[in-house]
């Protein structure tokens, strides 16, 4: 199960009403005239097709007994949030050993990844898919793909700065893509339905002390989702971390937008249908960083199907839920998983990596 957590829903508008979820949003719509049944795919033109997503937001910052606080993201003048709540700190490695060798991280220098995520679809009528006469096929989301499409870094304030001792800004682009697909055996039952997915989102985390540097709180609610082609930014979350004597500032932030505008495909055998949606997902994560600084890491759950639970319910609408840990691997539900249940990758590879692609 991964942290942090959206819901991605779409609705489609049509013949179809089907729903995109990234973690968490409710959404009401009414059915239009069925499409023409004159080929074997119909293509959707997007207009009358909404994609939510909710959303939260997040600070963490030490207090003197190694706990985090966990509240609303800080303001440009450094304050934090007094109402924030308290979130349990990482695990502690052993005395001058860092967190990822005590864990056994194991990097790599891919950029693309095969990921595997759940889904559901539900009725508006409150039905769940199977009682609509909807079925997945596949249950889960198979195909998933979680891509870095590039990385950058730049001085804050200019090079003079920098040598000073100054701040990098640090800007990683990632997409998640995968499809959703259901069969019904009367084509009238796909009115009013909705679909949800959570996506594997990545997660940056500090290499010495496994420090989450992003947990979000969902509240369930229409004002934390986002319409389809819209984002939203979590604004910059700051934490202290603290190696070998020294304390590091460290600060991130994601900017996520739902960039499910792909083409649904229906087939058609007498009365039944088989539905296709494709979902996906931009994201921008910024990262500032000391320029001394080289622990940054990003971490991406393989498989987050087993938490598909705790996030959404069989009418493919979102459970509420919050991060309050922030180890890298425990989950939002408190459950402690192993680093072979993910992929790492350094920072510092990746803006060598992109250096090399973008100079050649």
């Amino acid at each position: 199960m991964v942290k942090k957590k959206r819901t991605l829903r779409i609705i489609l508008l049509g013949f179809l009403s089907a729903a995109l979820f990234l973690t968490g949003c409710r959404h009401s719509a009414s059915p239009l005239n069925p499409p023409e049944r004159t080929e074997e795919k119909a293509e959707d033109s997007g207009g009358g097709r909404d994609r939510e997503e909710a959303s939260g937001e997040a600070s963490g910052k030490e207090n003197k007994d190694g706990n985090l606080f966990f509240g609303s993201d800080l303001s440009d003048s450094g304050e934090e949030d007094d109402s924030g709540i308290v979130i349990q700190g990482p695990d502690l490695p052993p005395d001058g050993q860092r967190y990822d060798e005590w864990k056994g991280f194991h990097y790599t220098k891919e950029t693309s990844f095969p990921v595997r995520t759940y889904w559901a679809v539900g009725s508006f009528d409150g039905r769940s898919g199977a009682a609509a006469g909807l079925y997945q096929n596949p249950e889960h989301i198979e195909d998933g793909v979680l891509e870095i499409v590039d990385a950058k870094a730049e001085p804050v304030g200019g090079e003079m700065e920098l040598r000073s001792g100054g701040y990098v800004d640090i800007t990683i682009e990632t997409r998640w893509t995968g499809t959703m697909n259901f069969t019904t055996d009367d084509e009238f039952n796909t009115f009013g339905t909705h679909i949800s997915w959570g996506d594997n989102e990545v997660l940056p985390c500090d290499a010495y002390t496994g420090t989450s540097l992003l947990n979000y709180s969902g509240e369930g609610s229409e004002n934390d989702s986002i319409n389809i082609g819209e984002a939203y930014d979590t604004g910059m979350v700051e934490s202290d971390i603290t190696w070998n004597n020294r304390t590091y500032r460290l600060f991130a932030k994601s900017d996520k937008r739902n960039a499910s505008f792909g083409e649904t495909s229906y087939r058609y055998a007498g009365s039944s249908v088989s539905v296709t949606e494709p979902g996906a997902v931009e994201t921008t994560y910024t990262l500032r960083v000391p320029a001394d600084y080289d622990g940054m890491v990003l971490a991406i759950d393989k498989d987050i199907t087993d938490e598909k639970a705790d996030h959404i319910d069989d009418r493919a609408e979102f459970l509420p839920s919050s991060d309050t840990y922030a180890d890298i691997l425990t989950t939002d539900t408190g459950v402690r998983q192993t680093a072979d249940d993910y992929y790492f990758v350094r920072v510092s590879d990746l803006l060598e990596i992109f250096r090399s692609r973008n100079n050649t």
